[in-house]
């Protein structure tokens, strides 16, 4: 019986400490990058948001407007002779500094701030009337955060924790369309070697991979780095550098891959279904069977129902939820 309780004893602690160590170089890296700047800050770089650039083609013009020009507007204070995005593409832009001016809007002289860019040694100018200048940032990516995610991400393995891939269209225009589902070849727990990361919109960013390193790219969409941005997902929860294997000594190796590959089979455990789905979205209990429901589960739903403790029956149809 004290040999049984050690062992068991000695596994539970094993399985804590795995986690310990996983949330730890999880957190770690998180705690590594620079804080995200809500604000310009002279003499710091930056790019144009790519979102900004694909979800208004019918513009497709940025806010800056060359130094040389005199700037003219529409009757809503928008700029119509601004540079366009393909002036930019991907070079860093200088903020330089900021100053009151006065701009003509109609027939009227308005007072606000003029901004200076510098790109390719050509000097940018935007306008911004409200003091906070929140409008023009919104529009453009932190370049030293942005490279500072590369540096840290790009060429390391991590490993999944969601089976909800993406394929990205660089060529689609409509931002919301640019992230395409991926329902065949995904996997949970999978270990990936990350190849970049770009901008999605605002502090959110996109995380691209490729399994084994090579074949086709994936991605991750709206993933947060910022461990204060709540309302979205974050990084942790899409990625882990610890393998999640180690803390299920006790899964084989069969059923582990059947749980990467979310296919729950007949005979799992209630804890090998939730390792695979997650929570259920129902349960109710039927004689002396209980029923499990997912909903929209890689654009499914699932039915499983346990008999003596372990899964007797599985069943899906597409699901309505999408």
């Amino acid at each position: 019986m004290n040999k049984h309780f050690l062992t068991l004893t000695l596994f539970l602690l094993g399985g804590i400490l795995t986690v310990q160590a996983q949330s730890k170089q999880d957190s770690l890296f998180l705690q590594q990058l620079p804080v995200y700047n809500t604000k310009l800050v002279e003499g710091k770089t930056y790019y144009i948001a790519p979102d900004e650039q694909q979800s208004s083609p019918e513009f497709g013009k940025s806010l800056l407007y060359n130094e040389k020009d005199a700037p003219t507007f529409s009757q809503y204070q928008h700029l119509t002779n601004s540079v366009p995005f393909a002036e930019f593409g991907n070079k860093p832009i200088l903020f330089k500094k900021v100053t009151m001016g006065n701009v003509k809007v109609g027939t009227e002289n308005k007072a606000c701030y003029i901004l200076t860019f510098i790109c390719d040694k050509k000097t940018y100018l935007a306008y911004e009337f409200s003091e906070n200048l929140l409008c023009v940032y919104y529009k453009l990516i932190d370049a030293d955060y942005l490279n500072q995610l590369n540096k840290q991400l790009v060429g390391k393995t991590l490993y999944t924790k969601s089976a909800n891939w993406v394929k990205y269209n660089e060529k689609e225009l409509n931002s919301n369309l640019k992230l395409e589902s991926v329902h065949e070849g995904t996997c949970k727990y999978c270990p990936v070697t990350v190849t970049r990361v770009v901008n999605d919109y605002d502090e959110k960013y996109i995380v691209f991979f490729k399994q084994n390193n090579q074949g086709d790219e994936y991605a991750f969409g709206n993933v947060v780095f910022n461990t204060d941005y709540n309302r979205f997902l974050n990084f942790t929860q899409y990625f882990t550098y610890t393998n999640p294997k180690d803390k299920y000594p006790n899964i084989s190796q069969e059923r582990w891959e059947q749980i990467m590959a979310q296919k729950v089979r007949k005979g799992f455990t209630p804890d090998e279904v939730k390792i695979a789905y997650g929570k259920p979205d129902e349960v109710y209990s039927e004689d002396d069977n209980e029923t499990w429901v997912f909903y929209n589960l890689n654009k499914k739903d699932y039915a499983i129902t346990f008999k003596d403790g372990v899964v007797d029956k599985v069943e899906t149809k597409t699901s309505t939820y999408y």
